[in-house]
């Protein structure tokens, strides 16, 4: 019986070099992310977050934000676009366009 390294062998013999470096790509975001995650977990990323937090806002007032005056409604919409409800919009209206082509 094929292990499991011996069918993935099998399923990429003959393919194109660039099956093989998309797969490398998804497993090293993967192992990434896990890394990330792990180190943001454990709290060893917040010293990063709070320098970057801190280098967006004003040194002399911290509650504004460096840039032009509308910056902070520009952030906050955008903060917006992964929320909830525009999320359920957008797929709302793919499904509803894919159910009227028939697909």
């Amino acid at each position: 019986m094929p292990t499991l390294f011996e069918k993935l062998r099998g399923y990429f013999d003959g393919k194109e070099l660039l099956v093989y470096f998309v797969a490398l790509l998804i497993v090293l975001g993967i192992w990434a992310f896990g890394m990330l995650y792990s180190e943001v977990r454990e709290g060893e990323t917040r010293k990063f977050d709070e320098r970057i937090l801190r280098a967006l806002r004003r040194p002399d007032d911290p509650s504004k934000l460096i840039g032009p005056r509308g910056m902070e409604t520009i952030v906050r919409d955008l903060t917006a676009l992964g929320g909830v409800v525009v999320l359920t919009l957008v797929v709302g209206s793919v499904v509803g366009f894919l159910i009227m082509v028939r697909r």
